[in-house]
């Protein structure tokens, strides 16, 4: 089985903070608990270096962006390296980076020929509508997904429902427009459309997409020379090419109902009133149908910027958008010859976002596409994730699209990923202690890895807000040292130790406590909840030392027993490792040591 734990990029501006710091705990905890069950686990670090933020810090220093970031990856793996984060340093993924520009360029260059990307004005935007009503079906099948996981992807969605109907354009086909009021049909004024129409240039054409890019004003219009039949109205209504109706409306294709929208009253009032006798359409045009819309936004691909991967389109007179060749990506020409009719063409002055890098860099780096969620079960993916419903959703959509499933033509498959969890953001208090990420490190230093992991992963459990309190800190570093002090001594003395004798009712009992604590924090762990997980590692503890106490009660320890304890104490280490791997690993060496003879004489 093969397995990438994915997580939500580290911002630069934030410098690796709590919040970052707690998801890469729970993923590394997942990592090791993959590794430890016999997977091949890809788990990457990676930076999302958003433009605006690098840009500004690149002007005030006077740096250049590519040298701020690589010292922001510096120290961000310093301080996740010194809590033992077990990621594939070598594969770290930068947003920007070189080495993986060209497979970036190549995945775009997939997307626009599948038609899975487009240009509206000066930006690129992915078509993440088109995955909506897929991406909300497979919410039921996520089933090792935490909750606040799927309610986040429910909100970004946002879906309406409302009717479908179809209007006819005179000498142009049929539109279908979409509303959530069906009552409004009859004070409909006009058709409004949106230029991210999915068919607007071959409905509207070339020039009125001009037209509207130099209009102005709060609901910028233009008025087609289209006109339509709506069944209902009693006269030819306009058709107005505008993006202002569309995010209240939920659709590309809507009715301009000025009584309703003060938007559409302020477009109606400058309208060309239609001319002509009343126009009677099919009678299977004229019903109503129930229909669903979604809010889920396109994602913006493109950027504006001196960095970053270049955006692998040139733009032809006589041909339009094309894609790039390789050979061509690496030509200094400001103006290459177009791969299909050789005359000189443009580049693309956009480069690829953050959000776009971050949506196939993580992939790409955790061990490429080919696999990606594939539908047999040999690859498992596993996102945490800051909450982000869109975040989410994307990172789904981008992991469906790189194992060929999705929406149609592709074939629907099952979800993509087993598992994923929102890590709820960290409040931190008593600043004396934690009160800044800069101070963790300190912390680190002083008390170790362990205790500051312990701590931070016991603060909360998923998607929830976790208080980091001082008593929090010292608690874990307390109980580690306790059990540095009951283990290691008993672990010297006892030497491996394969099983545990059943003679007796107390160890029958200690050996059913090591059956239960390895179900209970598999299944924490399974659902990325560290919380319950330490919960369940502590409680162990506790029951091993309550079996010490009973089986000596009145008199010394048989050997038998003392060797109960000694195999309970290497489970609770192999069972802690992903939590704890420090302490783990020394009390794992012990039991695996031969007995000390000075502890078999005392």
């Amino acid at each position: 089985m093969s397995t990438r734990v994915l997580v939500d990029a580290a911002r630069p501006a934030r410098e690796a903070g709590f919040d970052c710091v707690r998801r890469y705990l729970v993923a590394d905890v997942q990592a090791r608990f993959r590794r430890r069950g016999g997977d091949g686990v890809g788990f990457v670090f990676g930076i999302q270096a958003p433009a605006p933020e690098i840009d500004a810090a690149a002007t005030q220093q006077g740096q250049p962006a590519e040298r701020l970031i690589e010292g922001y990856r510096q120290r961000i793996c310093a301080r996740l390296q010194g809590l033992e984060v077990s990621c594939d340093w070598e594969r770290t993924a930068v947003s920007s980076a070189a080495d993986q520009a060209a497979e970036l360029q190549n995945i775009f260059t997939s997307l626009f020929e599948r038609d899975l990307v487009y240009r509206a004005g000066a930006s690129w935007f992915f078509r993440s509508g088109r995955f909506a009503e897929w991406s909300e079906q497979g919410l039921e099948r996520l089933s090792g997904w935490d909750l606040a996981a799927i309610e986040a992807q429910r909100q970004a969605l946002d879906r309406v429902d409302g009717v479908e109907l179809t209007a006819t354009l005179l000498g142009a086909g049929e539109l279908v427009l979409f509303t959530t009021s069906p009552d409004a049909v009859e004070r409909t004024e006009f058709i409004a459309l949106s230029p991210r129409h999915p068919n607007v240039e071959a409905i509207v054409g070339a020039e009125a997409l001009a037209a509207l890019g130099r209009a102005s004003g709060d609901s910028p219009a233009v008025q087609t020379t289209l006109q339509a039949s709506l069944p209902g109205v009693e006269r030819l209504l306009p058709v107005v090419l505008t993006p202002a109706l569309e995010e209240r409306a939920r659709a590309t294709a809507s009715l301009g109902v000025p009584a309703d929208d003060p938007a559409a009253g302020l477009i109606a009032g400058h309208l060309q009133k239609s001319a002509g006798l009343p126009f009677r359409t099919h009678e299977r045009g004229s019903k109503m149908r129930p229909a669903s819309r979604y809010g889920l936004a396109d994602l913006a691909v493109s950027r504006r910027g001196a960095w970053g991967t270049a955006i692998p389109v040139l733009h032809c007179r006589a041909c339009g958008v094309v894609p790039l060749s390789e050979e061509a990506r690496e030509s200094d020409s400001p103006s290459p010859p177009c791969p299909s009719c050789g005359a000189p063409a443009e580049r693309d002055p956009g480069v690829l976002s953050p959000d776009f890098e971050a949506m196939w860099g993580w992939l790409l780096a955790s061990g490429g596409l080919d696999a990606a969620g594939s539908p047999d079960g040999s690859e498992r993916l596993i996102l945490v994730s800051a909450g982000d419903g869109s975040r989410l959703l994307h990172q789904r959509i981008a992991a469906a699209v790189a194992a060929g499933s999705g929406p149609d033509p592709e074939p629907e498959r099952e979800g993509t990923f087993a598992v994923a969890a929102v890590v709820g953001r960290v409040e931190v208090k008593a600043p004396a202690c934690v009160g800044s990420v800069d101070a963790l490190d300190g912390l680190v230093a002083e008390i170790g890895a362990d205790a500051v992991r312990f701590a931070l992963l016991d603060a909360a459990g998923p998607s929830t807000v976790a208080g980091v309190f001082a008593h929090s800190v010292r608690h874990a570093e307390r109980f580690l040292a306790e059990l540095r002090d009951f283990a290691e001594p008993r672990l010297r003395a006892s030497g491996p130790v394969e099983s545990i004798d059943p003679a007796t009712r107390l160890r029958r009992r200690l050996r059913a406590w090591c059956r239960v604590a390895e179900e209970r924090t598999s299944a924490a762990l399974e659902r990325l909840d560290g919380k319950r997980a330490t919960h369940e590692l502590a409680l162990f503890l506790r029951r091993i030392e309550d079996f010490e106490e009973r089986a000596a009660a009145g008199g010394e320890l048989a050997a038998e027993d003392r060797q109960a304890v000694a195999f309970a104490l290497a489970r609770w280490a192999e069972l802690a490792e992903p939590c704890v791997p420090g302490i783990a690993a020394e009390l794992s060496a012990l039991a695996a040591a031969p007995a000390a003879m000075e502890e078999l004489a005392a």
